[in-house]
Parts: structure tokens; C-alpha cells; sequence
């Protein structure tokens, strides 16, 4: 067994300024990278909610065939 972080956060203040949207392209490319690794799934995963609304945009994004409901 390995313990080790589940993420790696760069320390404040070491990271290059940037515009807010260059952070909010870089937001919408590792959200949708995140659902695109997802989709291959039998289980449903949505609630319904505003949060599972993003991600069925992204998925049928992604997808070459309708998104279906449960």
C-alpha cells in the first residue's frame, strides 16, 4: 500500500498570473476531460440537479449518439 495525496496543489502565490478567462477555458477543458473519461458507464450517475445538467452538456458533447435517461 502507498499513501499518498489525491491531489497536488502548487503553493500560493507560485503559479503565473492569469486572466480570468484563461481560468475559465482551463475550468471548462478539465471538466469536460473529467466527464468525456466517465462515459464509459452501466450505471446512471446523474441526480438531476444543476451540477448533473452541466455534465449531460458535456456529455452529449462527447457522445456520438443521445444522451438517454434512466
Amino acid at each position: 500500500m502507498t499513501i499518498r495525496s489525491f491531489w497536488d496543489l502548487p503553493q500560493l502565490g507560485t503559479q503565473e498570473p492569469t486572466t480570468e478567462q484563461a481560468c475559465l477555458d482551463e475550468l471548462e477543458g478539465r471538466r469536460g476531460e473529467a466527464v468525456r473519461m466517465r462515459l464509459i458507464s452501466d450505471v446512471p450517475f446523474l441526480s438531476g440537479g444543476v451540477d448533473s445538467s452541466i455534465v449531460v452538456a458535456l456529455m452529449s458533447k462527447f457522445s456520438s449518439t443521445p444522451v438517454q435517461g434512466p
